[in-house]
């Protein structure tokens, strides 16, 4: 702001164009930030205010509403509307309820399209329970294993299973293993 003679040089709020206004019709107690230049940059404030108090209340009754949504509603792009949000510190993203579901194995609650929590889960619901044949423990292995060895029962295969290596080893040996 620079006074010549008695005429004030101001810059607009809206448009930042330099304006002079004569010394009688300036306010000194008016914020710099409430200058216009002329009427329509006041006019255009005006309206841009009103949509971005618009725009505030819709995202806030309506944060599912996308950003096209909101522009159809105001009339603008959706490009000018998320300027707007930015502007309002406003999220740009709207939010989506995602649907949540039970993990197979243990029931805990999951995204949608997902079907296990976590690689523990997966593994222990593939499995199958057999019984050690030594030590009539329940015991899991995958079914592959379970499967290939039906197959070779009819070649003569026994179809044992062991739950560790010592259940093994007393197998050969033709021992029964003590209860733990």
């Amino acid at each position: 702001m620079t006074y010549i003679g008695s005429t004030v040089t101001l810059d607009c709020s809206w448009c930042g164009k330099e304006f002079h206004l004569y010394f009688g019709d300036y306010n000194h107690r008016s914020k710099k930030s409430e200058l216009f230049c002329s009427c329509q940059c006041y006019y255009d404030s005006r309206r841009n205010k009103d949509r971005m108090e618009k725009l505030a209340k819709i995202r806030w009754t309506n944060p599912c509403a996308t950003l096209q949504e909101m522009g159809d509603r105001l009339g603008v792009s959706r490009e000018r509307i998320r300027q707007m949000l930015n502007k309002l510190e406003l999220p740009t993203r709207h939010y989506s309820e995602k649907k949540m579901v039970g993990c197979l194995e243990c029931g805990s609650l999951i995204k949608e399209g997902k079907e296990f929590c976590n690689v523990k889960c997966r593994k222990s619901y593939n499995s199958v329970l057999v019984t050690c044949s030594q030590c009539g423990k329940l015991i899991k292995r995958k079914p592959s294993m379970v499967l290939s060895s039906k197959s070779r029962i009819r070649k003569g295969y026994k179809g044992n299973y062991y739950c560790d290596r010592k259940c093994l080893g007393l197998y050969f040996t033709g021992r029964k293993r003590e209860e733990r």
